[in-house]
């Protein structure tokens, strides 16, 4: 059976005669008869009674008219469905949580108004998150502050580079003291970010060099969850230099710790047997100039 017999078959029924149906369909009428009984054929019972030349549909033939006149509405709507996606293509992107909830939101937004006919579709998430569904080819790409362990099947490339800054509320004994060493804020409680984030391997990584203890009492995937928690006094952090700066937030300020020179990397990240679009590889270069 194939969509030209269906075809056939419903336009048979919904005219009422195999001269109609010809003409309708622009065929011979030979065509239609032959098409009509290779369907019965091929259902094993007939789907018109002929009687003084003219066509009567059985009540079997009814049933498969039902059916038919479903499949070839869902083809209707495959097209239409297909045409429209011609027309607008979709780029699934995730973001950690970070740029999720600071940067992208204004990249998205901008880029949208220049690309029109390209449909942005977020996920803002822990990086694990974001990992998995690219690894389900949920996502397309990956904008994430952490390094992907899985290189046999991720392409994960180094997108941007931050520096990291040491922060805290002006109330706390540090500010305002000048140059600082690790020591001295090592004594402090931590606010920082998920465990296996970049920045966040990289200051237990300098602690351990130096033989501190790093004291961690708030740990989150949220970078607002981790201002607010600073802004209340009730940690330090570590947190972008650039992100600091966007939040202009009063009552944080960066402290100037010697040797404390750590830098954030944001990844780009795909599977790499995976073919990325044009509309794909337009928004990566557009993240790419904005986050310059």
């Amino acid at each position: 059976m194939t969509l030209r017999h269906i075809q056939t078959y419903v336009t048979v029924c919904d005219e009422g005669s195999i001269i109609s149906a010809a003409n309708k369909l622009n065929i011979s009428q030979p065509a239609v008869s032959i098409t009509v009984h290779e369907l019965e054929e091929y259902c094993g019972f007939k789907l018109f009674e002929r009687i003084s030349r003219k066509l009567f549909i059985t009540p079997e033939g009814k049933e498969i008219y039902e059916l038919a006149s479903q499949i070839l509405s869902l083809f209707e709507q495959m097209n239409i469905t297909s045409e429209s996606l011609r027309k607008h293509h979709t780029v699934r992107v995730g973001s950690g949580m970070t740029m999720g909830e600071l940067v992208l939101p204004r990249i998205v937004g901008e880029f949208m108004k220049i690309n029109p006919d390209i449909i942005i579709k977020m996920h803002v998430n822990s990086f694990l998150t974001i990992k998995q569904q690219i690894l389900n080819n949920e996502l397309d790409i990956g904008l994430i502050d952490a390094n992907i362990q899985d290189s046999a099947i991720l392409k994960c490339t180094i997108f941007q580079e931050n520096p990291l800054a040491v922060v805290c509320n002006k109330n706390n004994s540090l500010y305002n003291r000048g140059s600082l060493t690790l020591s001295d804020i090592a004594g402090q409680n931590f606010i920082l970010s998920e465990k296996d984030s970049d920045t966040r391997v990289a200051l237990e990584n300098i602690f351990f060099v130096n033989n501190l203890k790093i004291n961690i009492v708030w740990e989150a995937a949220s970078l607002i969850s981790m201002v607010n928690a600073v802004v209340m006094g009730l940690g330090i952090s570590v947190l972008p230099l650039n992100y600091v700066s966007i939040l202009q937030n009063n009552n944080i300020a960066v402290l100037n710790v010697k040797d404390f020179n750590i830098t954030r990397k944001v990844n780009l990240v795909y599977l790499k047997q995976k073919h990325l679009s044009e509309a794909a590889l337009k928004f990566i270069e557009f993240c790419g100039n904005q986050m310059k």
